[in-house]
């Protein structure tokens, strides 16, 4: 076959991928609750992109010239992170499993294989750069120059991260027998440490500085500003030239230079001499593998136990009864099998401080601020993370329903470790922040001792939800409007009910402070009838989850 047909046979093939995914589309939505999904999914979008579009109906402000490269060089490194991090974990050339052996048995080279690759991302980042070029334009005294200058650079990555996943991938087969023996886990944390501490102590991170823009932009404009990431962000200088022209003459020569090092990446990243053909079938079978467990309802971060965690001992928390058996099966789970969740959630923690830090004014009520923000985002970004629940156990409903146990005390069961583990953190985050400010403040109890009930009550809502329609993960974008709408239905009941709880909770506290009484008296007598009423709320929550676990019904809810 000559290089010619190769490349007509690869455009045949993404002519019916294309036709195949409109067709799974039209599929969806000839369901009633698909249509209704879409529906409801593509209002969304719409109106979201109607408020930017008109927001104030004067249009968002526009930004100075230094301002504009500030943010522009921030989000050019944040989105380079991101695709770099990527190319450490798609080695080699990722293909779909249903289409690789194919691919890598026909008589086509390697060189149209990775073109083959590289067309259909450029086309993912041509719709991405035109969305976020738009609303990046939006606030550039220059639109049209801005909006090419981030599409362009949108364009320009994921030749790198392509590049980068093949070179990577071949270090890894060259030197992978003397890397495996080296202490990866002790060298990162060092490397950690010694860049942090170069980095505050050679100035590079002012972590004194005061933030100088106003509004949600603060902490953004707080880290970009920082010197260690202004020479991080030195190679993006073409691309924040461009964004940031005033003049055809500013913005041409930049440009030029740009597309100059998008069509040489072009042109050398198919020729890398580099056999990624092994590597490519361990990522697309470790890619299908996650993606076949998420569509079966299974945890796609949980593994297999590792030869060293599956001696570790699970302690019986909530007693050796039929309860406490089914909640030490689901800690087992989390402690032999989610090495990766820990990191992911000591990350969100470290970065929810972080921010609390960075974002309350230090004052007699700062710990007492900066936990309030550690325990809503922490439960917010730890929920939608950590999923040790029914939603990790969908293939498995059906058996955990014939099991003699109430449909409540399962379900309630279920979603104890993972309650646990998430209020564990937040604690653990609101412990740091009273040690970073000296505080000792007995309301910061108090916050710590409503995380349970509010983690609790948003994991009902949740699993309730999924059990009510279970939803699976697909391949590629497959239901995104219908995803999209689920989850705008599941913000609207979660926000509803979690907003009722709350102020039924605060609401005796307010009745004895309407009243006069003394402050001794209001506060704990508002504190035991606020605690009365969570439980009473959680205990109805858990009772609803029950109903619908009872409901459940195997060979309906699964494919």
């Amino acid at each position: 076959m000559s290089s010619r047909e190769g490349e007509l046979a690869l455009a045949l093939l993404e002519r019916r991928k294309r036709a195949g995914f409109w067709r799974r589309q039209w599929r969806k939505l000839r369901t009633p609750k698909g249509a209704a999904l879409a529906l409801l999914g593509a209002a969304v979008i719409t109106l979201w992109l109607f408020s930017v579009l008109l927001g104030t109906g004067q249009g968002p402000e526009v930004l100075q010239v230094e301002r504009l490269a500030l943010f522009a060089r921030g989000g050019l490194l944040t989105m380079t992170a991101l695709t770099v991090s990527s190319a450490f974990s798609m080695r080699g050339l990722y293909l779909q499993a249903s289409e690789i052996e194919s691919l890598f048995s026909a008589p086509i080279s390697r060189a149209e294989l990775i073109r083959y690759r590289l067309r259909s991302a450029l086309v993912r980042s041509l719709l991405g750069g035109a969305l976020f070029g738009w609303m990046f334009s939006r606030r550039a005294p220059q639109p049209l120059y801005a909006f090419a200058g981030l599409s362009s650079a949108l364009l320009t990555l994921p030749l790198l991260g392509q590049g980068l996943s093949l070179v990577l991938g071949d270090a890894e087969n060259r030197l992978s027998a003397k890397l495996a023996k080296l202490p990866w886990r002790w060298i990162s944390f060092a490397f950690v440490a010694a860049a942090l501490t170069v980095a505050v102590q050679g100035g590079f991170f002012e972590l004194d500085a005061q933030a100088e823009f106003d509004g949600h932009d603060e902490l953004f404009a707080f880290l970009a500003r920082q010197p260690f990431v202004v020479a991080l962000g030195l190679p993006f200088t073409p691309w924040v030239a461009c964004m940031t022209s005033l003049d055809a003459a500013s913005f041409w020569p930049p440009f030029l230079f740009c597309a100059a090092i998008f069509a040489a990446l072009w042109l050398a990243v198919p020729r890398i001499g580099v056999d990624f053909r092994e590597l490519s079938l361990e990522t697309s079978a470790d890619v299908a593998r996650r993606l076949a467990r998420a569509r079966r309802g299974l945890a796609a971060n949980s593994g297999a136990a590792s030869e060293r965690t599956r001696t570790w001992r699970t302690p019986w928390l909530a007693g050796r009864g039929p309860f406490g058996a089914i909640a030490w099966r689901k800690a087992v789970t989390i402690v032999r099998k989610s090495r990766a969740s820990f990191v992911l959630g000591g990350l969100i923690v470290t970065g929810v401080v972080g921010f609390s830090i960075v974002a309350v004014d230090p004052d007699a009520d700062a710990a007492l601020r900066g936990s309030l923000i550690v325990a809503g985002f922490g439960t917010f970004y730890l929920c939608l993370g950590l999923r040790f629940d029914f939603r990790e156990d969908l293939e498995l409903v059906g058996l955990l329903r014939s099991w003699p146990v109430a449909p409540w005390k399962l379900f309630l069961a279920t979603l104890l470790p993972e309650t646990a583990l998430v209020s564990a953190m937040i604690a653990l985050g609101v412990v740091v922040l009273a040690l970073y400010h000296g505080s000792a403040d007995p309301r910061l109890f108090l916050v710590v001792g409503a995380v349970p009930f509010a983690v609790l009550a948003w994991t009902a809502i949740d699993n309730a939800t999924f059990l009510f329609s279970p939803v699976r993960t697909g391949a590629a974008h497959d239901g995104a409007l219908q995803n999209a709408g689920r989850a705008m239905v599941l913000m609207l009941v979660r926000s509803t009910v979690l907003a009722v709880c709350a102020a039924l909770a605060a609401l005796p506290y307010g009745v004895f402070y309407a009243l006069e009484l003394p402050d001794v008296v209001a506060i704990g007598g508002g504190v035991l009838a606020g605690a009365t009423i969570l439980c009473l709320e959680i205990s109805v929550l858990v009772f609803l989850g029950g109903l619908v676990l009872r409901r459940f019904d195997a060979p309906r809810d699964l494919p």
